[in-house]
């Protein structure tokens, strides 16, 4: 999902899980609106193992709140495929978009942090029985687009400022 700045609105939302086609939707994002983009938020660590022993300080931080994360390995494993390619995704960003901020969420804690802000979007974003069928990773991805906002106006909470990895920003 892609949230304007400003106004905080949804402009687009897209289903889209291979890194190079993430890519191209947000290029094409850009040159139909003329927006930039300035931050992004992704619900992924930024690299799919640790290095350390110790899980990442980040997750444990999300785990005395109460969340459940999933733990970042130490070896990769058939379970950490989704975050090999969060970090093929960090990656793929990264290079293409070197000047805009890239930052791991968490969205069920961000779903948490909001008090009274706003989300607003136009239903049509929703239109057709395919879409329908992405409505829990909408919302994740309506709430990472909100974080990567704010996080533009430093109103983010970091957890694990030490983490190997990266902090979580909620």
């Amino acid at each position: 999902a892609i949230a304007d700045t400003l106004t905080g609105k949804i402009d687009a939302i897209f289903h889209e899980i291979e890194p190079a086609g993430v890519s191209e939707l947000l290029r094409a994002h850009i040159r139909v609106t003329g927006k930039s983009l300035l931050a992004i938020a992704i619900d992924s660590p930024a690299r799919a193992k640790r290095d350390s022993k110790e899980t990442r300080s980040a997750e444990r931080a999300l785990a005395k709140r109460g969340y459940h994360p999933f733990w970042t390995p130490q070896l990769p494993s058939s379970q950490s495929e989704w975050m090999e390619n969060g970090e093929r995704l960090f990656k793929t960003l990264g290079a293409e978009f070197p000047d805009v901020k890239l930052i791991e969420t968490y969205p069920t804690a961000v779903s948490d942090r909001i008090h009274g802000d706003e989300i607003y979007f136009d239903l049509s974003l929703f239109h057709g029985r395919e879409m329908r069928k992405h409505y829990l990773d909408f919302i994740d991805a309506m709430l990472a687009a909100d974080t990567a906002r704010l996080e533009i106006f430093k109103k983010t909470e970091y957890l694990g400022l030490d983490d190997e990895i990266g902090p979580i920003v909620l």
